[in-house]
């Protein structure tokens, strides 16, 4: 709905004012929320400043690039809190996003309505095994706030702390992603060297193939 209105009244800045106003019926699918994760961009003990020294000349010179998706996403930020106070109707899946509705907005409507996934991910079911290395799986995109450091961190205390023998699929990355090299200089450790494979963006088929192959999904 929210590109329909957008469209019928011009611009994004004006969109929370316009909908404490028109008279047509009108929901917003929650669909993720920018503000909780603007609050939580940067890890612990990560500034904006070391993320600059670590990026790439060309990501600082086109402005393109973590610290240029953290200001971008400041805008956006701005526009959703202005929603969020102002539409009076909402619907989606998780209590979380019921309680960010609530906290903006306690008078608004909150409708709970879950989601289907893709028809072949309820064809196969995991099962649980003894044998062979221990794999773990995780799916993340490349957002600092997504927690790639803590992949980092926990793979060299399951290596060189707990000496276990295990192999960690990231699927939704690259290896070559900026932020990839970016938190491997921050932390002073490389993922190669722990045991860390990134599979890049899968198909539906592969994501299952992983995901069922291993031990534990994180």
């Amino acid at each position: 709905f929210e590109p329909d209105l957008i469209q019928l009244f011009g611009t994004e800045s004006g969109l929370g004012e316009v909908l404490s106003k028109v008279q047509i019926p009108h929901i917003i699918h929650i669909q993720g929320l920018i503000n909780p994760c603007l609050a939580a961009w940067f890890p612990k003990g990560v500034s904006q400043r070391t993320v600059l020294k670590n990026s790439t000349l060309k990501s600082r010179l086109l402005k393109k690039g973590i610290i240029s998706d953290y200001y971008k996403t400041k805008k956006m930020a701005v526009r959703e809190e202005k929603i969020l106070r102002n539409a009076q109707n909402f619907f989606g899946r998780t209590n979380w996003d019921r309680n960010v509705v609530q906290l903006y907005n306690p008078a608004a409507n909150y409708f709970h309505c879950d989601e289907l996934l893709r028809e072949d991910f309820y064809r196969f079911r995991w099962e649980a095994s003894a044998n062979g290395k221990l794999t773990l799986a995780t799916t993340i995109n490349p957002n600092l706030y997504k927690g790639l450091e803590i992949i980092l961190n926990t793979a060299h205390l399951l290596k060189e702390k707990l000496k276990i023998d295990f192999e960690w699929k990231v699927m939704g990355m690259h290896a070559n992603d900026d932020l990839v090299r970016i938190i491997e200089r921050i932390g002073n450790k490389l993922f190669a060297d722990l045991n860390v494979i990134f599979l890049g963006y899968l198909n539906t088929v592969e994501l299952i193939k992983n995901l069922i192959s291993s031990t534990i999904f994180v």
